[in-house]
C-alpha cells in the first residue's frame, strides 16, 4: 500500500537534505524525490477519479476523499441572452 511509497518519499527527500555533492549530485537526489512524491499521489488521483463512476457522484465515498458531491457544488446565475 501507501506506506512503503511514503518512506520512499521520506528517504528521498531526506537523501536530497543531506546527499554530499561529491558522492551524489543534488538534481539526482531532487529527481529521486520528485519520482517517490509522482508515485505516492498517483494511486491517490486514481482513487478519487474512480469513486464517481463506481458510486455516483452524489454519494458519501465521492467526499470521502476530498471530492465535492454533485448536489454541494453551487449552481451558475441564470443570464439573460439579450443584454438590457
Amino acid at each position: 500500500g501507501l506506506q512503503p511509497r511514503r518512506a520512499r518519499h521520506r528517504d528521498g527527500a531526506r537523501l536530497a537534505l543531506i546527499a554530499p555533492a561529491a558522492l551524489q549530485p543534488r538534481q539526482t537526489a531532487v529527481g529521486m524525490t520528485i519520482a517517490a512524491q509522482w508515485e505516492h499521489h498517483n494511486p491517490i488521483l486514481g482513487v478519487k477519479n474512480q469513486a464517481i463512476p463506481q458510486f455516483g457522484g452524489d454519494s458519501d465515498e465521492v467526499a470521502s476523499p476530498g471530492l465535492k458531491k454533485k448536489s454541494e457544488r453551487k449552481t451558475t446565475a441564470r443570464r439573460d441572452k439579450v443584454p438590457k
